[in-house]
């Protein structure tokens, strides 16, 4: 991984484009292009399921809801609940909306067993049932595409592999050649040849390791199938 600086990448892009010597585009606005081709190359990158972009944040409950989401959260990637009572850590479960009562069934009561599910609504994550057991829920997610800082010319982004630079650079010099109307087909399908070329080289990362079913028991709640209620 490496970290690029928005002062170099402006000089890629304006010597690309053959803008050195033309203020028609401004950094502030090769900035803007550039910072909306990094937000395409992370859909390409994060869709490829291998881990980019990971992250994790922790609160705990019972709370105060309703339970905001992360300010950078993107695409989530999985959720754990570990108990107050130093209890093991378990994987929670989304519910769906139908299923919001089902913790009002006395069997789930009676089974003292810690249950949580959670559902993702808007900017906030909805976790049930509503008495809560007290621990700590921990969120794995992908946080959203890394931004150059519009007023900060020596702004850097970090995590991107070297060479795929190329896709917000080529991006970036498109949306510039198309605002003064200039010939932008070159770009077009050199965006489309890098597209394939970073989703072939970014969808496995662990070459040394084969993929493996998931065992969804593992890391979860034991006795979670027997009170669950459909």
């Amino acid at each position: 991984m490496a970290s690029i600086v928005r002062s170099e990448m402006i000089t890629r892009v304006r010597r690309r484009g053959d803008f050195e010597n033309s203020e028609f585009v401004s950094d502030d606005e090769l900035t803007d292009f550039l910072n909306r081709g990094l937000c395409e190359l992370w859909d390409i990158l994060v869709t490829s399921h291998e881990n980019y972009g990971l992250t994790d944040d922790s609160f705990d409950i019972p709370g105060t809801a309703p339970y905001a989401l992360p300010t950078d959260f993107y695409k989530l990637m999985g959720v754990d609940f570990t108990p107050a009572s130093g209890g093991t850590t378990s994987r929670v479960r989304p519910f769906q909306f139908q299923h919001r009562n089902q913790y009002s069934n006395p069997v789930f009561k009676a089974s003292g067993i810690d249950l949580v599910e959670y559902a993702i609504v808007g900017d906030e994550i909805k976790l049930i049932p509503e008495d809560l057991p007290t621990g700590t829920i921990k969120l794995w997610y992908v946080h959203t595409a890394p931004q150059f800082d519009l007023d900060d010319i020596s702004s850097e982004v970090a995590g991107i592999i070297p060479g795929y630079e190329e896709y917000p650079v080529t991006y970036a010099v498109m949306l510039a050649k198309n605002k003064e109307e200039s010939d932008i087909k070159f770009e077009v399908s050199n965006l489309e040849r890098l597209a394939n070329r970073i989703t072939q080289a970014a969808t496995k990362r662990d070459v040394g390791e084969s993929t493996s079913i998931v065992d969804v028991n593992r890391g979860t709640e034991l006795y979670h199938d027997l009170f669950y209620i459909g």
